[in-house]
């Protein structure tokens, strides 16, 4: 950065960061006003209220592991990490304080990491603002946020700073290394996968400076030892990334790869290809990425913007479902490609050599991140899904973070080369602006890539204005397309939407290329500078605002949340009132008329708030992406065959519903004839304990009716009713009779055989140590305290028993008898038991992984945290030493 020809052009001031640090948040203030209102969060699909406010996921116990026991039987989740989304939630303390403001402040973070890139980089500080706006405004980023995974923005943020302190290192470049180093782990703390996915866009952007044979400029050394001290500062980076990121990874590993069916050399090639390549990126949908909602916005944006492209577990429009945006903004595409094209000329480049070398970098790690993206639509990513890490990580999509942040890095330098080539220029000639543009049109000093360039942009807006007299023109068979996908009566609606938006994409893009013209001219350079940049950050700011305000959903949590008369039932004592909705856990068939629209809306609104806020345990699955091999096994085992379910014989989810405690099921009242007849075992029946109707909400909006504005009446005689399983197994029990059976298969088939009696016998998968005695007796078993990762029983027997809890059974349970440790056992395949001797005992379960991890990164963050304060005070006290 020490070129002559790269110092500030007149008016353009360096080392500061712009007015961007209060413009990004005054944006995003406007954005998510509704947070101000009494009451009202941010709507999160992967993180709402109700499950961030479940005792399972309690802050700060949640650092010393997590155990999620309000879904299925009961599963493992990662533990909390020291990173900000953890911190920041244990120091908001309110679980609806952190709904409000989560997702604001981590886009507001991620545009102060772009700040605090561009000015690492020494870019002009309008340059900072504009990069800081495009960044904490860029759709992809910010819809996730607004979906419920703000982790996202928080990962590029980090990683934003990373290439931040690798770029520019400064008098101490091991320190700097070491920083990034932490920022890339904490990029993968917050986005797991994801993260870990942009900590390999670092990596290479490192390499590839070492490939070039650059040197830091300050320090000279003979290339190969350059080479070294720069190989060996990146492996420093990796080591330190591995450090602050251990814990997060372990976790993961534990969770989500260890036992999962997903993983296990059962699957087919082609049942793994569906699994690993859902949500791929149609390639027709690249449109998106300039013009924001051609094919909607939200699944529920109203007016005509609901999405209807094909982004979905399969590719299928039919089965589409998506919640993110992939706009980068008309400006932001214009000025990153401006960058591309300018790097390639080196005579009278406003770049040194060090910058067009990384400009071709983030350009073609943005071509091969949108190839990779496509997915199953195209045969790029077969190229690398053998790869390791990329034999697990799901979902191709996850690579247009890399692309999003890969085009800002370009749009940074495509602003940076505006600010010194032409900011200092004033137009020759003329009295006004069109006079003093044809003249420096028709100069001979005016560069050749600034003239070809301008000329591509012209004929881009032909071509955009003409495409959209085409679409204009196709509108009665667009309609006619929409109308199978998204109905009659929203196709007209969704077809103007969509011509919409694409008029404005041609009016931004007209607009940005005039813009362009006279910033290059010198019209708007020299002494109107100031004014070239508000025109510049007005242009983005509007353009990117509009684009963002159709991903911003505000709700009363207050009115979701009230109690109902179901939900009041079942939390006066959830842990022994287990309920089920479902045929089975993974389905969406529900025990209700084919034409009853208004339950399955209602139940999965339950699911996913109510009952995760009033911890409600619940034998459905929310989802389960990658199921354990032990539970996929259990579950296949007691679904019902082909041939059961042609003759109506449902006694195999009647077992499923006996063995896992489920004492009540969710039905519609019709239903209690058949459950009695086509769902009994073992002594089973279902008897109705609260009957119910499903009503209007007093203030609910009848022109507008969602699954918020329904509500449960009490009735004796209503449409539904809560059945108790009578004979199910009680959650916790003592058995003085236990068989064992070390082969899983032979246990699930036994376990399945109409003739055997689970209140009657436990299956253990080892033998214990103590003897049962014939005739005996089953003792007695009493909840004394529950808490997802602590319970506590006393029991009493007159002979050696089996106490089994029917929650899901995981090494990392610890079991103490009367003080003492005891062994768990595994019984009926996946539950929880503990053997015991006779007499009275109390028997404690605690839940204790391993936390060594978690103090592996928290040291990582005190280094961290320790080596940022020595760096920001030392570069303070060098800058006061250069005055």
């Amino acid at each position: 950065m020490g070129d002559p020809k790269h110092q500030p052009a007149p008016g353009v001031r360096r080392g500061s960061a712009g007015p961007g640090l209060f413009l990004v948040p005054l944006l995003l203030l406007c954005l998510f006003h509704g947070v101000l209102l009494p009451g009202y969060i941010v709507f999160s699909n992967d993180g709402p209220l109700g499950v961030i406010s479940a005792e399972s996921s309690r802050l700060p116990e949640g650092f010393l592991g997590v155990w999620q026991d309000l879904n299925w039987l009961g599963a493992s989740s990662p533990a909390a990490m020291p990173n900000f989304t953890q911190i920041f939630g244990t120091l908001a303390g309110d679980p609806a304080l952190f709904s409000k403001v989560y997702a604001p402040v981590s886009l507001a973070l991620l545009g102060f990491a772009a700040v605090f890139l561009c000015r690492r980089l020494g870019f002009a500080p309008q340059v900072s603002s504009l990069v800081g706006i495009a960044a904490a405004l860029n759709s992809n980023f910010f819809s996730y946020a607004c979906w419920g995974l703000p982790g996202r923005a928080l990962a590029a943020g980090a990683i934003l700073c990373a290439l931040g302190f690798a770029y520019r290192p400064g008098p101490r470049p091991w320190v700097s290394m070491a920083l990034a180093g932490f920022a890339v782990g904490l990029n993968v703390s917050e986005a797991a996968d994801s993260g870990a996915l942009l900590s390999l866009y670092f990596a290479a952007a490192v390499l590839w400076d070492l490939w070039g044979g650059f040197r830091r400029e300050d320090a000279p050394a003979a290339p190969r030892t350059g080479a070294l001290a720069g190989v060996a500062r990146l492996a420093l980076a990796v080591g330190m990334a591995g450090w602050m990121a251990f814990g997060s990874i372990d976790t993961l590993v534990n969770t989500s790869v260890k036992g999962v069916a997903a993983t296990s050399q059962e699957q087919s090639a082609e049942q793994r290809w569906d699994f690993l390549t859902g949500w791929s990126f149609p390639k027709a949908e690249v449109l998106r990425i300039a013009i924001p909602g051609v094919l909607g916005y939200r699944m529920d944006t109203e007016d005509g913007g609901a999405y209807w492209g094909g982004v979905g577990p399969d590719g299928d429009a039919r089965h589409r479902f998506s919640g993110s945006g992939e706009y980068a903004g008309v400006l932001v595409l214009v000025v990153a490609a401006w960058a591309v094209w300018r790097s390639f000329t080196r005579v009278g480049s406003p770049f040194t050599d060090r910058e067009r070398h990384r400009i071709l970098f983030w350009a073609l790690a943005s071509l091969v991140s949108l190839l990779l993206a496509f997915g199953r639509h195209a045969p790029f990513y077969s190229w690398i899904v053998q790869l390791p890490f990329f034999r697990e990580m799901r979902i191709p999509m996850k690579f247009l973070h890399g692309f999003h942040l890969s085009v800002l890095v370009l749009f940074a330098h495509g602003l940076e080369a505006i600010a010194r080539a032409h900011m200092g220029r004033f137009a020759p000639g003329g009295a006004d602006w069109s006079s003093k543009v044809r003249s420096w049109w028709r100069a001979a000093a005016t560069p050749a890539p600034e003239r070809r360039f301008l000329l591509v942009l012209g004929v881009l807006t032909g071509a955009a204005i003409l495409g959209f007299a085409a679409y204009f023109s196709c509108r009665p068979s667009v309609v006619a397309h929409l109308g199978p996908l998204v109905g009659a009566d929203q196709a007209v609606a969704v077809a103007r939407h969509s011509l919409g938006e694409v008029g404005l994409f041609v009016l931004l893009l007209g607009g940005s290329a005039l813009v362009v013209l006279l910033v290059f001219s010198g019209v708007l350079s020299g002494a109107s500078g100031s004014l070239a940049w508000w025109i510049l950050g007005g242009l983005l700011a509007v353009d990117l605002y509009r684009a963002s305000t159709p991903w911003v959903v505000h709700y009363d949590y207050r009115r979701r949340y009230r109690q109902n008369v179901v939900v009041e039932y079942l939390a006066r004592d959830p842990a022994l009132s287990r309920v089920t909705c479902r045929f089975l856990p993974t389905s969406r068939q529900m025990l209700v008329a084919d034409d009853d629209g208004m339950m399955p809306a209602v139940h999965n609104l339950w699911l996913e708030h109510h009952f995760q806020r009033y911890n409600v345990q619940t034998l459905d699955i929310i989802q389960a992406p990658r199921m354990p091999a032990l539970d996929q096994a259990f579950l296949k085992t007691l679904e019902p065959t082909d041939a059961e379910m042609s003759r109506g014989d449902f006694r195999a989810v009647g077992r499923l519903w006996q063995l896992t405690a489920t004492r009540y099921i969710l039905a519609a009242r019709a239903f209690e004839a058949r459950l009695n007849q086509a769902f009994t075992v073992s002594g089973t029946g279902f008897a109705p304990r609260l009957g119910f109707d499903l009503g209007l909400k007093p203030d609910a909006d009848r022109n507008r009716l969602r699954p918020d504005d329904l509500d449960a009446a009490p009735n004796p005689a209503g449409r539904y009713a809560l059945f108790e399983v009578t004979g199910s197994l009680p959650r916790f029990g003592l058995f003085a009779r236990w068989e064992v059976s070390t082969s899983d298969t032979a246990m699930l088939s036994r376990l399945r055989d109409p003739a055997f009696d689970p209140a009657g016998s436990v299956i253990l998968a080892s033998a214990p140590g103590l003897a049962a005695v014939p005739g005996a007796t089953n003792g007695t078993a009493r909840l004394v305290s529950y808490s997802p990762r602590r319970i506590v029983l006393e029991t009493r027997s007159s002979s050696p028993q089996i106490l089994l809890d029917n929650g899901r059974w995981h090494e990392d349970w610890k079991v103490l008898v009367d003080g003492r440790p005891a062994a768990l056992l595994r019984a009926n395949h996946l539950m929880r038991a503990v053997e015991l001797p006779p007499g009275d005992h109390a028997v404690e379960l605690r839940f204790q992984p391993d936390t060594r991890p978690l103090w592996v990164s928290v040291s990582a963050l005190a280094v961290a945290l320790g080596l940022a304060a020595f760096t920001v005070v030392s570069e303070r006290r060098g800058a006061g030493g250069a005055k």
